[in-house]
């Protein structure tokens, strides 16, 4: 999920951000829905990336580092849906355009729409993202999402792993579609 994170990656240009790295500040959050009108508020602890010299940029989370605020639900997300087990992590990349990474080392903001590709519980899918590249103090860059990503449970095959969530809560309804938001910050 955090499928978003990969489009943070667009700042770099394959000479001038070969050592770029994600930095601890950075924030992949997504929303539940549960009983039609209870939205709630969850992020990832733990996320690592990088732009290479070949301008192509990654993000990894750690899909076991999920906070809800609440630790059995904690629990029980990263056993019935994320399947940690089997798969610990989800995988962002993105190649990034020169004229992105031109305009971000010139000082200036940039919005766009990028392809992004997302590896999730073993699937692999293309997601448009819209995000802005700004510069940011001490030779870091932002890439921010403008819009979340909407990731829908049946894509990735963890449509049961919902229901399953469901059922052991004992709720009417969870939403299979999940919005996913990014701020991620990368530094020299």
């Amino acid at each position: 999920m955090k499928k978003l994170l990969a489009t943070g990656l667009l700042i770099c240009s394959p000479l001038a951000l070969a050592n770029w790295t994600l930095t601890d500040e950075s924030d992949v959050t997504f929303l539940s829905t549960k009983n039609t009108n209870i939205t709630e508020v969850h992020h990832f602890r733990s996320l690592t990336g990088k732009v290479t010299d070949k301008g192509k940029a990654t993000v990894s989370i750690d899909l076991s580092s999920a906070d809800t605020g609440i630790p059995i639900r904690d629990e029980r997300l990263l056993k019935m849906l994320f399947e940690v087990t089997e798969f610990p992590k989800a995988e962002i990349s993105a190649v990034i355009p020169e004229h992105i990474l031109n305009a971000a080392l010139a000082g200036k903001t940039s919005s766009v729409s990028l392809p992004v590709q997302l590896n999730f519980h073993g699937v692999t899918k293309t997601l448009e993202t819209e995000v802005l590249v700004m510069p940011a103090m001490d030779k870091t860059v932002a890439v921010v999402s403008t819009r979340p990503v909407l990731l829908k449970a049946e894509d990735f095959g963890v449509a049961a792993g919902v229901e399953a969530l469901r059922n052991i809560a004992g709720l009417k309804e969870i939403s299979a579609t999940v919005p996913v938001s990014f701020n991620l910050l990368f530094s020299r």
